[in-house]
């Protein structure tokens, strides 16, 4: 229930904000172990491995915005990978840009969900309310960052990347 007003909050908090976030320059490596350690609390059983640079990398934007993206990544990972039992977190620098890449082991993606998941409202679990992954989209579209997501059930990878 917390999860789902906190949600419910930031989408609230993304449409009174109209077209422009209020963006500061934060510590990518901060929004990275700060949503982890919440996201560690409600899944202890999940392994979480962070990989950031030796360089600190300071990224404009919304902090609490990114921290909801990142946790609802992995929450999601955890609550329908099925087999997850592990992520990876990563920041690195690539061509004057950060990138975020959260990877879990869980089941994979059929394509023809994958192809879905960021559509309002769209749910594969019963009684799912689907805004989590709308967020997401929403989030990132705002923060004009771009956004991907590879699967492959044959690995049991999932990727979720974001180029800022």
């Amino acid at each position: 229930l917390i999860r789902i007003v906190e949600n419910l909050l930031s989408i609230t908090r993304i449409d009174s904000q109209a077209t422009h976030l209020k963006t500061e320059p934060e510590l990518g490596e901060e929004i990275i172990d700060e949503s982890v350690r919440k996201f560690k609390k409600r899944f202890p059983e999940i392994r979480v491995r962070v990989s950031v640079p030796d360089e600190m990398l300071f990224i404009p934007m919304d902090a609490t915005l990114i921290e909801q993206v990142i946790i609802n990544v992995l929450e999601n990972a955890a609550l329908h990978g099925k087999t997850t039992t592990c992520a990876d977190v990563t920041l690195r620098s690539r061509d004057a840009q950060a990138v975020f890449m959260i990877t879990d082991n869980g089941q994979g993606i059929p394509p023809e969900i994958a192809q879905n998941l960021f559509r309002p409202f769209f749910t594969t679990k019963k009684g799912g309310q689907g805004i989590g992954l709308m967020l997401i989209a929403e989030i990132l579209t705002k923060h004009g960052f771009k956004y991907s997501l590879t699967t492959s059930p044959q690995t049991h990878l999932t990727t979720f990347c974001i180029n800022i």
